[in-house]
């Protein structure tokens, strides 16, 4: 799937596997009663010829798929759980870029006072309490949460409700207060 990648996050696998079948069959032609022009030609052009056409044809399915989306078609559908200013930055930035093909169905707040409120567009659908009868009364694709630390227990059985229903759900949870650090999110054995 592509949404949401770059182009180089998009190019680099084929470069990477392109690179290692140019080594196994550089070591295979060692065998094979060629001349060295000859099997570097031969090395070069299946190089070239597997990149070009691999990378073009990743470029053009992405190129086709931006294409698509940004008129509308082949869109997921998002919930937004949160209303405050990390939520308003996710809904501000989908509106920004609609090649990535999601539209923010609406939101839903823990604040029974901003129900029916707008954000950035979209109303304030519900609040937590009825967040089962807002995912089976809608067809909701992605559920994001904008969870404050001091909530983070409160989402549980919502996470648990979306994962029954094979919703896929993200949590954007605020851990550390990084005014003057520069966050990175690195895995150590596969773990966040």
């Amino acid at each position: 799937q592509f949404r949401g990648l770059r182009l180089d996050e998009i190019v680099w696998p084929v470069v990477r596997v392109i690179g290692v079948g140019t080594l196994i069959l550089g070591f295979w032609l060692v065998f094979i009663e060629l001349d060295r022009s000859g099997r570097a030609t031969f090395l070069v052009s299946f190089a070239a010829i597997n990149l070009v056409s691999l990378c073009g044809l990743r470029v053009g399915i992405w190129i086709i798929l931006v294409g698509l989306r940004s008129h509308g078609f082949n869109y997921q559908r998002v919930l937004v759980v949160g209303s405050g200013p990390r939520a308003k930055a996710f809904g501000e930035s989908v509106h920004r870029h609609p090649g990535w093909g999601l539209r923010v169905e609406g939101y839903v707040d823990w604040d029974q006072a901003l129900l029916g409120q707008q954000v950035n567009g979209n109303r304030v659908i519900g609040v937590l309490e009825n967040f089962l009868s807002i995912l089976d009364d809608r067809v909701i694709d992605e559920v994001v949460f904008f969870v404050p630390r001091r909530m983070i227990d409160q989402i549980d059985s919502c996470v648990r409700a979306c994962e029954v229903r094979g919703i896929r759900t993200r949590i954007a949870v605020d851990l550390f207060s990084l005014d003057l650090a520069s966050p990175e999110l690195t895995t150590y054995l596969g773990v966040p």
